[in-house]
């Protein structure tokens, strides 16, 4: 295996991918209804303080994993409540999966691979767009290509041991990220039964409706409040 980098190669390819990833992260508005859904339970969890259960306008949540409401709860109170802010779970994840892409071709191939893959993945649509969205998606790509980085690096023989076990801890930390929701179903996914019975008491309380967009007048009228809120603290009703 190969490395052949220097530390220009290093801090070039970061200065790289934040030029890719950050620049007008902020400059749209969220994007209906999964935007709005994340960034509001996000600042209610910064605002009530309960990191245990996420709410929805009240309802309690549990449709998708915690991860990324935490994340965006965190940067909600170190930096305040913003369209730049929502997004920046998802940004940094995408600024660690092209880093990572990189640094697995310079160490598999060489210097030129490692770059031209870089260079690849930051050029491609869906990861882009997916980079600059509050969904699960891209922070459930960074944690299995660190998890990949962390088989590099044992295969490599510089890593030791514990590159191993923290090859555990990523894939550990991405399915519960992901929660067994991969494609929205649910399918292909070993824990998705069991977070297809998590879900489903969830919906049984009455969030299903909210989380979809509404059954009724008032539940759509809660959802689409709720980009309003994320983006400047104003929920539906008021003025």
């Amino acid at each position: 295996m190969s490395s052949g980098v220097s530390k220009l190669d290093r801090w070039g390819l970061a200065v790289f991918a934040a030029v890719v990833v950050f620049p007008f992260l902020g400059s749209f508005g969220l994007l209906e209804p999964d935007e709005g859904r994340f960034a509001q339970i996000g600042r209610e969890m910064a605002a009530n303080g309960n990191f245990l259960v996420p709410h929805l306008n009240g309802i309690e949540q549990f449709y998708k994993p915690p991860l990324v409401y935490w994340l965006n709860a965190v940067f909600y109170k170190l930096m305040g409540v913003s369209e730049w802010t929502a997004r920046l779970p998802s940004a940094l994840a995408f600024f660690g999966v092209i880093w990572l892409t990189g640094w697995m071709g310079w160490r598999l191939v060489g210097r030129k691979v490692g770059w031209s893959a870089a260079l690849i993945l930051a050029s491609m649509v869906e990861p882009y767009a997916l980079g600059r969205q509050i969904t699960l998606d891209m922070t459930l790509t960074f944690w299995i290509t660190a998890a990949l980085a962390c088989l590099v690096q044992v295969a490599a023989g510089t890593g030791g041991r514990k590159f191993g076990y923290l090859f555990f801890v990523c894939l550990g930390v991405g399915a519960g990220d992901a929660g067994g929701r991969v494609g929205g179903d649910g399918h292909g996914h070993p824990i998705a039964g069991a977070e297809g019975v998590v879900g489903g008491a969830g919906e049984a309380r009455g969030g299903k409706a909210v989380l979809e967009g509404g059954r009724g007048e008032e539940s759509g009228k809660r959802l689409e409040g709720a980009g309003a809120v994320a983006s400047g603290g104003r929920g539906p009703g008021k003025k």
